[in-house]
């Protein structure tokens, strides 16, 4: 919960984000931005920790965070 909700949603498939065993952050922050825009996540942005996000905003993390670990499938 002490994490971002970029680190959230992307640590959950770091294959989609690491080239070279170094995290590609445009890579990360599209992704990251891409699902708090459609999941439509109320925040000031994706650097926002999760424990400061309301509940329903905590789910729709967890939700993009599963959506990211199905996209490489």
């Amino acid at each position: 919960m002490q994490l971002s909700i970029r680190e959230n949603i992307t640590l959950s498939n770091l294959r989609e984000v690491v080239r070279n065993f170094f995290i590609n952050s445009n890579k990360e922050n599209d992704a990251a931005k891409g699902y708090a825009d459609t999941l439509r996540i109320k925040t000031p942005g994706i650097e926002q920790a999760v424990e400061h996000l309301s509940g329903g905003n905590r789910q729709k993390v967890v939700l993009a965070r599963w959506l990211f670990t199905k996209s490489s499938c």
